[in-house]
């Protein structure tokens, strides 16, 4: 069973730290920084498929006009992979999936960066509950573009194609194109009636 990061195992945002602290010396800053690069549709996906590095995005030249000289040069690199490795996770999907694990190999699935990915992994409680994880920055397509070439290297390495498979993720895009490709999937919006779907959607059996 693949399962998405951001808006399904974590509410968290990059930068949630600084976001959440109201008090923090860069939190206009940082809410700028990531106003101008979310809207960069361009630079995003590119970052995304691992085109180009973090620290290539928020290189200092690129967004000197936010941080004032207090700030190294790497500082928003080491304070993203720092909130990373923090993400908090949805403790009701973690208690349902760690339910099912002896009977679904469980894999996370996600469109990310190259440092996000590397520091979830890096999380004890992440590497001990998932089998693996496939980022969009290490395959170099997203997830929506092509099911096929994100998902089918890893479903083919372990004997399997899309119709053994699930995916659970709160991009009904994604969970369309998936399906498309031949599995089934799981539309997330989060709360306990989407346990229960889980529950119902495995048959009560935990198969």
């Amino acid at each position: 069973m693949f399962v998405d990061w951001h808006g399904v195992l974590s509410p968290d945002p990059f930068w949630f730290s600084i976001l959440e602290n109201e008090r923090h010396p860069y939190r206009s800053a940082v809410l700028s920084i990531r106003s101008r690069i979310f809207a960069d549709h361009r630079l995003l996906e590119s970052w995304m498929r691992g085109d180009i590095s973090s620290a290539e995005v928020v290189r200092p030249e690129r967004l000197e006009e936010f941080l004032d000289r207090r700030a190294k040069s790497d500082y928003l690199v080491r304070r993203l992979a720092e909130d990373c490795r923090k993400f908090r996770l949805d403790g009701g999907l973690m208690s349902y999936l760690s339910s099912v694990r002896n009977s679904a190999e469980l894999v996370i699935a996600t469109d990310n960066m190259d440092v996000a990915a590397t520091s979830i992994w890096f999380r004890k409680d992440i590497s001990e509950m998932f089998s693996d994880l496939i980022s969009s920055s290490d395959v170099g397509v997203l997830k929506g573009e092509s099911p096929t070439e994100f998902f089918g290297p890893w479903l083919y390495a372990h004997g399997l194609d899309f119709t053994s498979a699930a995916l659970i993720d709160d991009n009904a895009a994604n969970c369309a194109a998936f399906e498309s490709a031949g599995g089934v999937s799981i539309h997330w919006t989060g709360g306990v009636s989407q346990l229960e779907t889980l529950q119902r959607w495995f048959g009560g059996d935990d198969r």
